[in-house]
């Protein structure tokens, strides 16, 4: 059935029987930085038609309302989402930095189609599968001596894009809850009830435009369907031109910059904060992530081995 918000919002006011006051309450103590102006006035708009809040704003308030968001980003139609000339552009700029090089070279085999792994990992599982990379990465060595010692303490989740060798072609890495990093140098500027609410990607590995979109589908998908419910996702994004990408992108500035430790490396690395709705409603990313949730709800294990997100979908 085709979403229309205004049918959607009369619905789940009515099932969840609340008036236009309760329901500014709801919306202003889940999230008042989104929802401090709303009135009665402009939720009658909603409810009429007059008015449609942003997309991000209606997921945010499905979410507030108890309600399965996938059925309403499946629902949605993407084609009404315009593409700014200035986002196209930076897409056209990634494609030819990431497929356009010699980056696209690989020792390791390269098949049509990737096969994404998504894990739950101790420190011991997670070291074993990135520590090599990470130490490549000068610009936050201190960062990831501290991770070190905080060992099996924190809990780790990692999204790689495999060969049928089960060889790591792609990755993004990274810790759902950032309050268990509470005390580490790198984020004494954050505030503690900053923490509580983000998740945490490391500096990720791609060698093109095709494993960088499905990557972020991926990621994007995994916080849908797992229900993390965070608001802010802090990303670690190494070198220029993939920040001036992001920046652009997103919309977003970075919050810290790390310049590189070793004299023989000119690679630093880019903080951005994120906040996740409105990444989601991009309208490059939304649909591409939308596509790939279609798939997973057609999806059968016995048939399909291209992810394992099925796994992941958390129920309440």
């Amino acid at each position: 059935m085709k979403y229309i918000f205004k049918n959607e919002l009369i619905t789940w006011l009515k099932e969840k029987e609340l008036s236009r006051s309760e329901f500014i309450f709801l919306l202003q103590s889940s999230n008042y930085e989104e929802f401090k102006g709303l009135d009665s006035i402009t939720v009658s708009r909603w409810t009429t038609g007059k008015t449609v809040p942003p997309l991000h704003k209606q997921l945010l308030i499905a979410q507030y309302m108890g309600v399965d968001i996938v059925d309403i980003i499946c629902r949605v139609e993407s084609s009404t989402l315009k593409v700014s000339e200035k986002i196209s552009k930076t897409f056209k700029n990634l494609i030819t930095i990431l497929d356009f090089s010699s980056l696209t070279l690989s020792y390791k085999q390269q098949p049509k189609q990737s096969i994404c792994k998504i894990r739950h990992q101790n420190f011991e599982e997670y070291n074993k599968y990135f520590s090599d990379f990470h130490k490549n990465i000068c610009s936050l060595s201190d960062y990831f001596d501290e991770l070190h010692k905080l060992g099996n303490s924190v809990d780790y989740t990692s999204i790689t894009l495999e060969n049928s060798k089960g060889e790591i072609l792609s990755h993004y890495s990274g810790i759902e809850d950032l309050s268990q990093l509470e005390g580490l140098s790198l984020f004494e500027f954050i505030d503690k009830s900053d923490l509580s609410t983000s998740s945490l990607i490391n500096v990720g590995y791609f060698n093109n435009s095709k494993h960088y979109m499905e990557l972020l589908d991926y990621s994007i998908c995994y916080y849908i369907i797992s229900k993390i419910n965070k608001k802010n996702l802090y990303l670690f994004v190494a070198g220029y031109p993939l920040f001036d990408i992001t920046r652009s992108l997103l919309g977003i500035e970075e919050t810290m910059y790390f310049p590189p430790k070793n004299p023989d490396s000119k690679l630093g690395v880019y903080l951005f904060k994120i906040d996740i709705m409105k990444a989601l409603c991009n309208s490059i990313l939304f649909p591409s992530a939308q596509k790939q949730l279609h798939c997973l709800q057609s999806c059968s294990n016995k048939l399909c081995n291209r992810c394992n997100l099925s796994d992941h979908i958390k129920t309440d």
